[in-house]
């Protein structure tokens, strides 16, 4: 507080309340490009970071706001030269890949019953799959085979499968809210 009052030049008493949002000012740099394959790229890669993903992302900021549709649709008016085409921006949607990427836990020992037994990720052991039958994650037969090809390829280790009991509730990533709100 005081280092705001101070930026502020006021009192620290003198505020009531406020909402900070910290931003990283460095440019923009891209992280994986392999053999000038971006250059020959026709298609958009985008990433997307929301708010308020452990408490629904149902916020006008979180992932199952308007956010991704409107920027595809932005994109697309964009590289058209300012035409609205709203079947290009539905195309670009409908043949998008989209990946959830967040952060797996260990199975807690207190209850490893909630868990299959063969499927509860490690830690330090590499990357982790989620997968549940309510489509609680965004993992399904197609993006599970393309993203275990890739870190094939990236040469990662083996991937480890995640999967809750089908009869014991799971949190929920953003990849299903993703596609069910564009």
């Amino acid at each position: 507080m005081g280092i705001l009052a101070s930026e502020l030049k006021v009192k620290t008493d003198d505020i009531d309340d406020f909402e900070m949002n910290l931003f990283d000012t460095q440019p923009a740099a891209l992280a994986y490009v392999v053999d000038g394959g971006l250059e020959e790229d026709d298609d958009i890669s985008m990433i997307a970071m929301f708010d308020h993903e452990e408490v629904g992302s149902s916020s006008s900021t979180g992932a199952g706001s308007w956010i991704v549709a409107e920027a595809v649709r932005r994109i697309s008016h964009e590289l058209r030269s300012g035409q609205c085409n709203p079947v290009l921006s539905d195309r670009a949607i409908q043949s998008s890949f989209v990946l959830s990427v967040d952060q797996a836990h260990a199975v807690h020992p207190n209850y490893a019953s909630k868990h299959e037994k063969s499927h509860g990720p490690k830690l330090n052991a590499g990357m982790v799959m989620k997968r549940n039958s309510h489509q609680r994650y965004a993992t399904d037969g197609l993006t599970g085979l393309v993203v275990r090809e890739i870190a094939k390829k990236a040469g990662l280790p083996p991937m480890q499968e995640f999967v809750v009991r089908n009869d014991c509730a799971c949190g929920n990533t953003i990849g299903p809210i993703i596609s069910s709100a564009s």
